[in-house]
């Protein structure tokens, strides 16, 4: 076979091979690795411990599809704000690590000023003021 002809043999299988890769993980990411943003929550409810130090808040979360499973609560921090990350992937495809409508307990440091949820960073507290519920706010 000459060399003209193995590289178009490469090009014709390793291309799809290739998409068909990409294709597969971004299936296997929706299916188990989802980070909920406010529309795919039905409630969130977040309540401060008072007389904590540092500040610790009640976070529960119930989503809007009873086939997702909560597996991890993650947290960013990007300056003076910390970032709530909820992953949830389907039932069957994942092992949940917690419950939904469970309460999942953050520390905020006095660092911080503001905690926001999901990737559309929306605000979920702030300190030192109220602010009105989840659902007035979506």
């Amino acid at each position: 076979m000459s060399e003209r002809n193995r590289n178009f043999v490469l090009i014709l299988f390793g291309i799809p091979a290739l998409v068909g890769c990409l294709v597969a993980y971004k299936l296997y990411e929706g299916l188990y690795n989802e980070i909920l943003e406010p529309r795919d929550v039905r409630q969130l409810n977040v309540e401060e411990v008072p007389g904590t130090h540092p500040t610790i808040l009640n976070i529960s979360i119930q989503p809007f599809s009873s086939a997702a499973v909560l597996r991890a609560i993650t947290t960013k921090q990007r300056g003076q704000v910390l970032i709530v990350l909820a992953h949830a992937g389907m039932s069957g495809f994942v092992k949940p690590n917690s419950n939904w409508g469970k309460n999942f307990e953050l520390t905020v440091p006095d660092s911080f000023n503001e905690v926001q949820f999901g990737h559309s960073k929306m605000l979920i507290w702030k300190r030192g003021s109220a602010l009105p519920p989840f659902t007035e706010r979506h």
